[in-house]
């Protein structure tokens, strides 16, 4: 660390850190270290596993199992409902995704009016 006397504070000097001080970031204890999700089919595996014990999952539950953000989580979902292996319905305000019965794909039925 370099101490770098402040003009305006009479009496006081103010401790700065130079950028040069740092060590690298191996070298420091709790540097951040990059997480890595799971892959695709890892994920759908777990999802599949997880919707044999719930009747649902949610985005939120979603990416706790595959640890990954809203965005990935939200795709993921949307493939495999697009695939015709979960059935998306919206309760509240939020979608909640399960396993369609009888194994088959579902489509909503629209009322016509």
């Amino acid at each position: 660390m370099s101490v770098i006397p402040k003009s305006s504070a009479v009496g006081r000097t103010v401790v700065r850190r130079l950028v040069n001080d740092r060590p690298p970031a191996s070298e420091r204890p709790f540097a951040r270290k990059k997480t890595v999700g799971f892959t695709q089919e890892v994920c759908e595996q777990r999802t599949m596993e997880y919707l044999k014990t719930h009747p649902y999952i949610t985005g939120k539950v979603y990416r706790g199992l595959c640890r990954c953000g809203k965005t990935k989580a939200a795709a993921d979902l949307k493939k495999m409902m697009q695939e015709g292996k979960l059935v998306r319905t919206f309760v509240g305000n939020a979608y909640l995704f399960r396993v369609p019965m009888d194994g088959r794909k579902e489509k909503r039925k629209i009322k016509k009016k």
